[in-house]
């Protein structure tokens, strides 16, 4: 089996009437008309090679390896086979990355997207990428330079830049709460069709940081169990806060597709990869 969403309308609304004013001199959300700065240039660089999609659609990608969506199929199949009303549905990427992820969902769907990046050298190999795309491909995507969390943090790490003349740099890296980067009561439940979240443990800080508001805006969600490794005081509420206090069923990966998880099932996991989803259907291959 494999899950299904439910599109039955087309809602038409402005990402920027959603944004909360949490901008600062520290970041801002990447402006497609001036992406790229000459001081990102004269400390990152990257290859442009070729990404290729589920369906063998390519790409310009900036990466310095090649790069897939790990589950970008499966993404791709299950945003496009909903009945109804698509688009202006949006996609959450959380940890994007190099963007390969963005690409999958920009050149197989119609999802509006916002992309959630913290590193500096990720965020650049994303603006090269995305800015090679065409206009319309660009207006697409928000791509905001920062991690999510579940408070507003700052950290600052030193890095080794391609320029000669300075061998290191102090870079910062910022992290907001999701409900204070989007307002919450402009945006109508389930706008967000998917979200995936890749942040290697830090999954059950980003479910904290959304709020009981945001929550019910997300259709869908696909994220990771780490029964031993997430990075929280108190994760044995993590499945419990998706099932409970969100409203979301949950479904595991297993090699044939994704399979019900029933309450109390959580000790099978593993490192398991999950499905949280509301109001879903299904069909079977």
């Amino acid at each position: 089996q494999k899950l299904q969403f439910d599109t039955s309308s087309t809602i038409s609304i402005d990402i920027t009437k959603m944004r909360k004013g949490v901008e600062s001199n520290s970041w801002k959300v990447v402006n497609w008309a001036d992406p790229i700065s000459t001081e990102d240039e004269s400390m990152f660089n990257c290859e442009l090679t070729t990404f290729v999609s589920s369906s063998g659609k390519q790409a310009a990608i900036c990466a310095t390896q090649i790069s897939k969506c790990a589950d970008g199929k499966y993404f791709a199949d299950v945003w496009n086979k909903g009945e109804g009303g698509k688009a202006p549905y949006y996609h959450l990427e959380i940890g994007a990355q190099h963007g390969a992820c963005i690409l999958e969902m920009l050149l197989e769907t119609d999802a509006m997207i916002l992309a959630f990046e913290p590193h500096p050298k990720n965020v650049y190999s994303i603006r090269k990428t995305i800015s090679a795309l065409p206009k319309a491909l660009q207006n697409r995507v928000t791509l905001f330079p920062i991690g999510l969390s579940d408070e507003t943090m700052k950290d600052t790490f030193s890095y080794n830049t391609k320029s000669s003349l300075r061998a290191t740099s102090e870079l910062s890296i910022y992290a907001e709460r999701l409900d204070s980067v989007l307002d919450t009561d402009k945006i109508p439940p389930k706008l967000i069709k998917l979200v995936n979240l890749d942040v290697q443990g830090f999954e059950c800080n980003i479910l904290e940081g959304m709020g009981d508001k945001m929550a019910d805006k997300i259709g869908s969600m696909k994220l990771k169990w780490e029964s031993n490794g997430q990075k929280c005081e108190d994760n044995k509420d993590y499945l419990h806060k998706l099932r409970d206090k969100f409203g979301f069923d949950i479904w595991r990966k297993h090699e044939n597709g994704y399979m019900y998880l029933a309450p109390g099932e959580k000790s099978a996991l593993g490192g398991a990869d999950i499905f949280a989803s509301r109001n879903e259907r299904y069909y079977d291959e």
